[in-house]
C-alpha cells in the first residue's frame, strides 16, 4: 500500500514537470473532483474484481490497491508540485518548507481526527464531510465572486453537510460492497468495520467484510464448540480467542465450566449482555490474544482458537510453533487446543495440503497428539492426552444433547475415515511456521 502510494505520487510529480498549467483554482477543483470519485472507483472495482467475504490473493490486492489509489495518488502528487512552484515563484518560499509545512499539518491533523472522532464516525461519512468543506472552500476562494452567489454556496454546501451529518453514507456504500445482503447497520471502531443485515431472514454480522456469525449457524458454533470439549474428561477452565462469544456461550455451557474467558481486541465486538446468574463464570478481555496469552498467568483446560485462517502475515502469528508453544504453556495437563485453517473441502490441492501439512507439523512439534477433524471447517486438534474422533458416542456418553453434533447426523466411522485420508495425505516433511518464515500464510496466498 504505501509503496504504490509512493510510486503512484511520484508519477504525478513527474508528470507536473511536463505540463504547463499552473492556475491555482483550477488545480484544487481537479484535486476536490477526484476526492468526490475517489469512493466511486472504490466500489466500482470491489464489484468488478472482489466477491463478498473474498481474501485476495497478493496479485488481485496489488491491482485493486493500484487502481483505487492511482487516481488520488497522481493528481496529489501532480497539484503539490504545482503548487510548491508557485508558492516560491510568487513568495520565494522554498520547497523544502513547503514539503515540511504540509507533512507538519497531515500529522497533526490525522493526530486530532483519531483522537477525537475515530471509532465514533464512519469512515464515509468523515471522508465526505472533509471532502464537501475542502469543495466548498475551492468554490468559494477561486470562482464565486458574488456575494450573493457565496451565500447561496454557503447555505446549499451548509445543507448538504447537515444531511451528510443526519444520515448513514457508511450503509449505503457498505450495501453497495456487499452486494445480496440488505445492510441493516454499519459501525467502524479504531480496530475494524462491523457490518449488520439480514439475508434471506436470518440475521448476520459480517466483521471486516468476513461473516462472523449468523442467527441459525448451529452447525459451525456446535463443531466450533464440541470437537474440543468432548475431548477433556471435566473441562472447567475455558478459554476462547477471538470469533463471536454469544452464539458459542450456550455451547460451552453444556459442560461443568466454572470459569469462561473471552478475548477479543475489539470492545465493540466484546459487547455481550452476559446474563447476571452468569458473570461469576464469564469475563472478558480486550486485549490482542498473541499478547494475551504471552502476558496472562491464566492456566486452563481448553483453549478454542476462532482467529481466521492465516491469510495475512498478522493473522499468520497466530499460527506459528512460538505462539503454539505459549498455548502449551498455559494448558494444565490433558488440556486441548483447537484451531482451523479454512473451510473443510472434501477435496485439498496441493496448497492446502501444504498449509494443511505446516500447521500439522508445527502444533505436532509441541504437542504428542495431533488430529485434523474434518467438518464445516478443517478442525486441528492438539493435546498431550489421547484424542478421539468418536464424537457422537462421547456425546452420548456425557449426556449432552446437540442438534447437530450427534449421531442424527453425524457417523464416527465416516469422521474418523475422512480424518485418515487427509492424514495419510500430510507432508510431514513440510517445513514448520515459524515467525522468520511464515510458511503457512505463503501456502493460503497460492
Amino acid at each position: 500500500y504505501l509503496g504504490i502510494w509512493l510510486i503512484s505520487s511520484a508519477a504525478g510529480s513527474f508528470l507536473a514537470g511536463k505540463s504547463g498549467t499552473s492556475d491555482p483554482g483550477r488545480l484544487n477543483l481537479l484535486f476536490a473532483i477526484t476526492l468526490l470519485l475517489t469512493p466511486a472507483v472504490l466500489v466500482l472495482f470491489s464489484n468488478l474484481i472482489l466477491v463478498p467475504g473474498e481474501t485476495p490473493s497478493v496479485l488481485k490486492s496489488l491491482f485493486f490497491i493500484i487502481a483505487v489509489l492511482s487516481p488520488f495518488c497522481i493528481v496529489s502528487g501532480f497539484i503539490f508540485v504545482k503548487i510548491t512552484n508557485i508558492a516560491l515563484t510568487q513568495s520565494g518560499t522554498k520547497p523544502g518548507r513547503s514539503f515540511a509545512s504540509e507533512t507538519t499539518g497531515g500529522i497533526i491533523a490525522g493526530i486530532i481526527v483519531s483522537i477525537l472522532i475515530a471509532g465514533g464516525t464512519g469512515t464515509y461519512k468523515l471522508y465526505f464531510l472533509v471532502a464537501l468543506l475542502y469543495s466548498a472552500f475551492v468554490s468559494l476562494a477561486f470562482f464565486i465572486q458574488s456575494k450573493a452567489h457565496k451565500l447561496i454556496y454557503k447555505l446549499t454546501f451548509a445543507a448538504v453537510i447537515v444531511f451528510i451529518v443526519a444520515t448513514e453514507p457508511d450503509v449505503i456504500f457498505r450495501q453497495a460492497l456487499m452486494k445480496g445482503l440488505n445492510i441493516t447497520e454499519n459501525r467502524d471502531t479504531p480496530y475494524g468495520n462491523l457490518a449488520i443485515g439480514e439475508y434471506n431472514g436470518e440475521r448476520s454480522i459480517f466483521y471486516n467484510q468476513r461473516l462472523l456469525f449468523y442467527t441459525n449457524d448451529v452447525i459451525e458454533r456446535e463443531e466450533d464448540i464440541h470437537y474440543a470439549m468432548l475431548q477433556h474428561k471435566n473441562p472447567q477452565k475455558v478459554m476462547l480467542l477471538s470469533g463471536s462469544l454469544l452464539p458459542h456461550l450456550h455451547e460451552i455451557l453444556k459442560y461443568p465450566v466454572k470459569e469462561l474467558i473471552f478475548v477479543e481486541r475489539d470492545p465493540v465486538l466484546a459487547q455481550t449482555q452476559i446474563p447476571d446468574s452468569l458473570k461469576d463464570k464469564v469475563s472478558i478481555s480486550n486485549a490482542d490474544a498473541y499478547s494475551f496469552i504471552k502476558k496472562s498467568d491464566w492456566t486452563g483446560d481448553i483453549i478454542i482458537m476462532l482467529i481466521p485462517p492465516p491469510s495475512t502475515l498478522l493473522l499468520n502469528r497466530y499460527y506459528t510453533q512460538e505462539f503454539i508453544q505459549q498455548i502449551h504453556n498455559k494448558l494444565d495437563k490433558g488440556g486441548v487446543f483447537i484451531c482451523s485453517t479454512g473451510p473443510g473441502d472434501n477435496y485439498l490441492n496441493d496448497e492446502s495440503l501444504r498449509l494443511n501439512s505446516s500447521v500439522f507439523n508445527t502444533l505436532s512439534s509441541v504437542f504428542k497428539n495431533v488430529v485434523i477433524v474434518p467438518g464445516n471447517k478443517t478442525y486441528i486438534a492438539a493435546s498431550d492426552n489421547e484424542l478421539s474422533l468418536d464424537f457422537c458416542a462421547l456425546a452420548e456418553q456425557k449426556k449432552i444433547k446437540n442438534l447437530y453434533v450427534n449421531s442424527d447426523y453425524l457417523e464416527d466411522d465416516i469422521m474418523e475415515r475422512r480424518s485418515a485420508e487427509i492424514m495419510n495425505q500430510i507432508d510431514r516433511s513440510e517445513k514448520l511456521n515459524t515467525s522468520s518464515f511464515p510458511v503457512a500464510y505463503n501456502y493460503f496466498q497460492q
